[in-house]
């Protein structure tokens, strides 16, 4: 195997065995074939102890050097494998996980069949995401970019609508100002400033939400989503997530006048000097998907204010 990828892979686990199960070698092979290395470099590479090692000062700079050796000959690789064949593979998302449940499995579904030779595996997570240690082409971001080793795409902001169901206006009123949600049972969702209306302060003003007890508090859309649903209350929540009720009258828009940019969506992807065909696609394909999203919400109320007028 080639030493470059022995010792690459070594470094990044700190430890021979570990090392040598990713490699499907055994320790003392990846032990012998990185002494060889130190051998012919004639520099020491790794500070060793009976658990661990770690690089030298050389080895820090072979390593860094190597990884960009290595991830040119990957780039290369999949240049010239493009080249030779239509788009296809396999892309690997990393997406927040209501997110990715409401929305990007329809434009998953609508992309495979645009692209019928690629295959999705979509990986839903709110925890920390990690797109090069854990091999993924692309992620699904909301809110402020914390990793710099990424590239960002912004594809469009968070819309937040207000809603309810047709049970819970049938029971309670339609609500026609934002002053009258101060009459009205509120669906509060915490955790993200983004999809926190108290945080937009003419309708927490108006709807008197510091002055009085919501009828739900919660830290999860999905949640929020089903509970407004149910005739709970009124939510705010974001038009990706509720477009398809609204649609089909299982919620009803309110106050379309009152609309507001949440967090912005990203998408993210690894740095690279070559990106393939089916990353490419993916992101086109994404970005249109929310501009037609936005025009959708931008239409619908505008045909809302020439019936008012």
């Amino acid at each position: 195997m080639d030493s470059m990828t022995v010792y690459t892979t070594a470094v990044k686990t700190a430890n021979f065995s570990l090392a040598a199960q990713q490699l499907n070698l055994s320790p003392s092979a990846v032990s012998k074939q990185i002494s060889q290395l130190e051998k012919t470099l004639g520099v020491r590479l790794l500070n060793r102890t009976t658990r661990s090692i770690s690089p030298t000062e050389a080895g820090t700079l072979y390593y860094n050097r190597c990884m960009l050796i290595l991830e040119a000959i990957q780039e290369t690789n999949a240049m010239v494998k493009d080249l030779e064949s239509s788009v296809g593979g396999t892309l690997r998302v990393w997406v927040p996980s209501v997110f990715g449940r409401s929305l990007l499995s329809r434009v998953a579904a609508d992309f495979c069949q645009e692209f019928p030779n690629i295959d999705i595996e979509l990986f839903l997570s709110d925890a920390p995401m990690d797109l090069t240690g854990n091999g993924f082409d692309i992620g699904i971001y909301l809110g402020d970019l914390p990793d710099s080793r990424l590239i960002a795409k912004t594809i469009g902001p968070l819309s937040l609508v207000l809603c309810a169901s047709p049970e819970y206006i049938e029971k309670h009123g339609h609500p026609h100002s934002i002053d009258a949600l101060a009459d009205h049972s509120m669906l509060i969702v915490t955790g993200n400033e983004s999809i926190d209306i108290r945080k937009v302060k003419r309708l927490a003003e108006s709807a008197k939400l510091h002055e009085r007890s919501a009828k739900l508090i919660t830290n999860d859309l999905d949640l929020a989503y089903h509970s407004a649903h149910a005739g709970l209350g009124i939510a705010a929540l974001p038009y990706y997530l509720i477009q398809r009720s609204l649609n089909k009258g299982s919620l009803i828009h309110l106050l379309k006048d009152f609309e507001t940019p949440g967090a912005l969506v990203h998408m993210v992807f690894p740095k690279s000097r070559y990106m393939p065909q089916k990353t490419r696609q993916f992101i086109d394909f994404l970005s249109l998907y929310f501009v037609d999203l936005a025009e959708q919400l931008r239409q619908s109320i505008e045909i809302e204010k020439q019936k008012r007028s």
